[in-house]
């Protein structure tokens, strides 16, 4: 008896023992981890490596306990301000700190999780969520077993902040996060010490008005706050702060060397900014200087000579601004003189065609749709496109990205067949520059222009081949 007792025994051990490793947390185990690790993390974000995900997700049965919602980052790419991953970041732990906030206390506190993933030591979890761009943010349901099949914030969502990320989650999760709950802009402490500072600085501030002794009294300080403001008008300082841009760039083809400027019309870096408003800067001194203290030197000579150095100033520093537009625009600033040589007129709007139709390839395709009309007729390697729109969509559809045209030769010809109304043949070659490859294409182009009103012309037929060979 005693011996069969003793077998039971070990019986019912030895199948615990084996219940035991075949199940090795239960789910109460889990989500008591879950929130001892939520209990240590700031705003109660929890981090997750690829050893967690496979114990909290793809190692537990569906229907799990709870939901994790998944902040992925990547901490190399926090300096990449079109990203803005730490901001993100910081907004998903308002998130969790507020749902923390409003449930701690009920059951709803343990049926979801803030949870993020570092690319550093966890490139296996990227690719389980098949994470192919940042910021991401995936959300674990109970039922979810396919981890690429899990709900995904769109881009939309990003835009609110905080705000947009607790709808997303409320929405699917039908769980409450409540208000966001902000940090104060200044702690109690301080403002303490703002308030007992202002108490004590006002009877001295006031006295110091009364007698004209402040600093806005002070005709110096107006002086340099204009010329601030001048120039952070000048050098598009709102245009940087509002888009974000950086003062510089990496050179694409050579990482050791930094870009400065672009040669793109629709686009300008910091540095590039503020080198333009230096120029206008200085153009704008030496005119205050002419008009207000030149003006009072009593010898002629120097004056004269003070204005020959200011005009030659300006003069190099306006130059140096309309080389930088007509360099990033392609468009050229010259003075026109009437000439007496045979230079027809063909040749000037041929020249001025050219320019233009190609910077607007270059930069801007969809706008060529302006230089056409419902009659023009356009052959692309024998293939013929009728009208604006098809001409246009044809041209957006060509895979010709970020390409840029080097003319060789314009050639041009008054056009008999326009009746005398003015038409134009001009014929153009040159090669054709593609990103990131090395050889340049070269192709012919000709235009048939045929004017619609004084001084403006559209493109009536229009022919394109690549030269092989």
């Amino acid at each position: 008896m005693v011996i069969h007792t003793n077998l039971s025994y070990r019986s019912f051990l030895l199948i615990a023992f084996l219940f035991t490793l075949a199940n090795p947390e239960s789910d109460s185990d889990l989500i008591n981890e879950l929130v001892s690790l939520r209990s240590a993390a700031e705003s109660g974000l929890i981090p997750l490596n690829d050893e967690d995900v496979s114990k909290f997700i793809t190692s537990v049965a569906t229907p799990r306990p709870y939901s994790l919602i998944i902040f992925f980052d990547a901490i190399h790419l926090h300096g990449n301000s079109q990203l803005r991953l730490p901001e993100f970041r910081r907004e998903f732990g308002l998130v969790s700190a507020t749902f923390i906030a409003n449930n701690n206390n009920g059951t709803n506190g343990k049926k979801l999780f803030f949870c993020e993933i570092e690319s550093t030591h966890s490139v296996a979890s990227f690719q389980r969520f098949a994470v192919e761009n940042l910021p991401h943010i995936s959300l674990v349901s109970p039922m979810t077993e396919n981890l690429t099949e899990s709900d995904q914030m769109d881009g939309g969502d990003f835009t609110g902040l905080a705000e947009s990320m607790a709808e997303f989650v409320e929405r699917l999760t039908k769980l409450t996060v409540g208000p966001i709950q902000r940090p104060p802009l200044l702690s109690k402490t301080q403002i303490g010490i703002i308030v007992a500072f202002l108490i004590i600085s006002t009877p001295i501030l006031i006295k110091k008005i009364l007698k004209g002794e402040t600093l806005l009294h002070d005709r110096r300080i107006w002086l340099v706050g204009a010329v601030f403001v001048y120039f952070f008008s000048v050098s598009g300082t709102m245009h940087n702060i509002i888009r974000e841009m950086p003062m510089y760039i990496k050179d694409y083809e050579d990482s050791n060397k930094f870009v400065f400027f672009i040669e793109e019309s629709e686009m300008q870096l910091g540095a590039e900014g503020f080198f333009v408003g230096f120029l206008y800067t200085v153009v704008g001194l030496l005119l205050a200087f002419v008009t207000n203290v030149l003006v009072r030197v009593k010898k002629l000579e120097e004056q004269r000579m003070a204005m020959l150095l200011s005009l030659s100033i300006s003069f190099w520093a306006v130059r140096k601004v309309v080389y930088l537009d007509n360099w990033k625009t392609g468009y050229e600033i010259y003075p026109y003189w009437p000439s007496k040589t045979n230079k027809g007129i063909e040749e000037e709007v041929a020249s001025a065609f050219v320019n233009h139709y190609y910077h607007i390839f270059d930069n801007d395709r969809s706008s060529l749709s302006s230089l056409y009309n419902p009659t023009s007729l356009l052959t692309f390697e024998g293939q013929k496109i009728y009208g604006v729109e098809n001409i246009s969509n044809k041209l957006k559809q060509l895979p010709f990205d970020q390409c840029r045209h080097l003319i060789s030769t314009v050639d041009s010809q008054p056009s008999s067949i326009a009746g005398g109304c003015g038409g134009i043949l001009v014929f153009v070659s040159g090669s054709l520059q593609l990103h990131g490859e090395d050889h340049p294409l070269r192709f012919s182009q000709t235009f048939h222009l045929i004017p619609v009103l004084q001084g403006s012309f559209f493109v009536q037929n229009e022919m394109f081949r690549l030269n092989y060979g």
